[in-house]
């Protein structure tokens, strides 16, 4: 067995925030891209297992708001920040319980966890056996190792011409529903806005179909969102109609055709794991939504869509 360090023996409760950051705050916010900062986030993780690694305290770390380090990372890195950060501490525990004479309770101390119920419960989930029974068969593996982003080619799969824009405070009347009811209630919302515009026509045709992530649990495996479908409006019409106001500001905007029935999803993967890493846009805190514009379907079923995402100019 390996001498255990005198040093992983000493819990760090301290929050990362208020430790000393390896790479400035300077440093972070010169890098060029996003997918530069993920890379240093995924350093930061390394050196910091021991530590309370939260959504809000990396992103204190890299400047970002805690819902764009979160879409970032998750694009980026195929899993939510922290089932990274818990996958990553948990494989430490898993060297420690072979490879050293840490009590497990000292072991759950040196990976991150305030107790050691509390690192058996994940200790258990992601290696469905206990501490104790891993410990005794003596032979280590990792469950994850350390994530290392590499380069690509900036290829835009889906064609969509992209450019910035600036928009001015709207009005959207319209429907709304959770998504945690199922993600049906997306066309059901659709179907009541598209009665909704023949009862009131309007004098453009465009819809805006909403994913608001503002109160989205960040932290959840598939995190829901409230959905809406609407209509610009200059007043009010029908007071009982959800009414959201989409915020002055410069918006990044993905323009192509496409069946406007058809999932979004490709398109969003394609800006989210293709395009924004390569960049250096952030998206605004205060307007935690991906908005799509549908235009008038034509009759080879086709309409010409936006999606767009705000950003911090």
């Amino acid at each position: 067995m390996l001498v255990a360090d005198v040093s992983l023996r000493m819990p760090r409760m301290m929050n990362v925030i208020e430790e000393h950051f390896w790479y400035t705050i300077y440093e972070v916010n010169h890098m060029k891209t996003n997918q530069d900062i993920m890379q240093s986030v995924l350093c930061y993780i390394e050196e910091h297992l021991d530590a309370s690694l939260t959504l809000d305290a990396i992103a204190a770390y890299t400047g970002y708001s805690p819902y764009h380090l979160h879409k970032m990372f998750t694009a980026i890195c195929g899993m939510p920040l922290h089932a990274y950060v818990r996958r990553r501490q948990v494989s430490k525990g898993a060297s420690l319980l072979v490879h050293s004479d840490l009590s497990i309770a000292e072991i759950a101390f040196a990976c991150g966890y305030l107790s050691q119920q509390a690192f058996h419960k994940a200790f258990l989930q992601l290696y469905r056996t206990t501490p104790d029974a891993f410990r005794k068969k003596k032979t280590a593996y990792v469950l994850q190792e350390p994530l290392q982003l590499h380069q690509e080619p900036n290829i835009n799969h889906m064609h969509m011409d992209m450019e910035i824009q600036h928009w001015g405070e709207i009005q959207l009347e319209g429907y709304h529903a959770d998504t945690r009811q199922g993600f049906h209630v997306i066309g059901k919302c659709h179907r009541k806005c598209n009665r909704y515009r023949k009862a009131y026509p309007q004098k453009t045709s465009v819809v805006y179909g909403i994913h608001d992530y503002t109160d989205a649990d960040l932290d959840a495996e598939q995190p829901y969102f409230q959905y809406f479908a609407g209509v610009a409006v200059e007043q009010v019409r029908k007071q009982k109609l959800k009414h959201i106001i989409l915020p002055e500001g410069t918006y990044l905007v993905f323009s192509f055709f496409a069946d406007p029935k058809t999932s979004m999803e490709p398109f969003a993967q394609d800006i989210y794991q293709n395009w924004l890493p390569k960049s250096a846009y952030r998206l605004r805190a205060d307007c935690c939504m991906d908005i799509v514009k549908y235009g008038e379907e034509t009759a080879q079923g086709v309409a010409g869509i936006e999606y767009c995402i705000p950003i911090l100019k």
